[in-house]
């Protein structure tokens, strides 16, 4: 599940691999169920039904299928930052601060 830190919400690994197999799917103008997600996310169907159970809870996918099963496709909804994105910026976030350090001593 999402998490929130310092306000911010986040996408854990899984969630942001559920999302990019969605979303990589609709770009090849296709609508995928938990089964194919699963194969594109290299995770099991029953955490992927977990997963968009939860990404569906807050917005961030639909179900556009028009009968009992589920076809899932992204919404217009901001997707939060994943531990990947977050990992990068606290990088980026650190070397800025050294190069402040060492231009600031004499």
């Amino acid at each position: 599940m999402t998490y929130l830190k310092d306000g911010q919400e986040y996408l854990t690994d899984d969630e942001t691999a559920v999302y990019a197999a969605i979303r990589e799917l609709a770009r090849q103008r296709r609508t995928g169920n938990n089964s194919q997600i699963a194969s594109y996310a290299r995770l099991s169907r029953t955490a992927v039904a977990r997963i968009t159970r939860g990404l569906l809870a807050r917005g961030f996918i639909r179900n556009v299928s028009k009968c009992a099963a589920y076809h899932w496709r992204v919404t217009a909804q901001p997707v939060p930052y994943s531990a990947e994105a977050r990992r990068r910026d606290r990088e980026l976030r650190d070397q800025q601060r050294a190069m402040a350090g060492k231009q600031a001593r004499p």
